[in-house]
């Protein structure tokens, strides 16, 4: 892991957590599943979420989320949001949240969503990054299969309550926590 240089977090389920039975996470569902099938246009988070009335200022910060984040980057890790939230929605996540980006990949360049091929080719673009110099971190098995597909290290958290059942080794981290991937990227093994 000694390559890794970048930190791209995915946001929804990882880093801030939801409720999948409100209305408005299942439309968002519903909508990415029909733009990844080829069944509806892409449409841009900020603008489904004003017409689905979603209140994601109701999202819940993980345990320890801004202290992790923090210390990854105190470390030298450069750390950004991979997310399917398009610029504006992600600063506004940002500005409510308090997270520490300096950077937020614009995702909506590439007109789909994650694990689309094109939103990881779009992060490394962005970021002027190699695949292996980027560490992808999600509680999602789908989105980190595809960022390993574009040649990205990826973490896996499996937070209790919320986590899907992955074969061991599957992806390069598995954790239960934001703080257990802190320990172990200042301790590699």
């Amino acid at each position: 892991m000694s390559d890794v240089a970048w930190i791209t977090f995915d946001v929804f389920g990882t880093l801030l957590e939801y409720d999948p039975e409100w209305p408005w996470i299942k439309a968002y569902v519903e909508h990415v599943k029909r733009v990844r099938s080829g069944e509806a246009p892409y449409k841009p988070l900020s603008v489904l979420f004003d017409e689905v009335g979603a209140d994601w200022r109701s999202l819940v910060p993980r345990p320890n989320l801004l202290s992790s984040l923090d210390r990854l980057h105190d470390r030298g890790y450069v750390i950004v949001p991979l997310s399917n939230a398009d610029t504006p929605l992600a600063e506004a996540i940002v500005d409510h949240f308090g997270l520490p980006w300096g950077r937020i990949v614009p995702t909506e360049l590439a007109q789909s969503f994650k694990p689309d091929p094109k939103v990881y080719a779009v992060a490394l673009d962005f970021l002027g990054a190699k695949p292996p110099e980027v560490l992808h971190v999600a509680s999602h098995p789908y989105d980190l299969r595809g960022a390993r597909t574009a040649g990205f290290q990826t973490a896996y958290v499996a937070w209790p309550n919320y986590a899907v059942p992955v074969s061991p080794g599957t992806f390069d981290y598995e954790v239960t926590s934001l703080m257990e991937l802190c320990d172990k990227m200042e301790n590699p093994s």
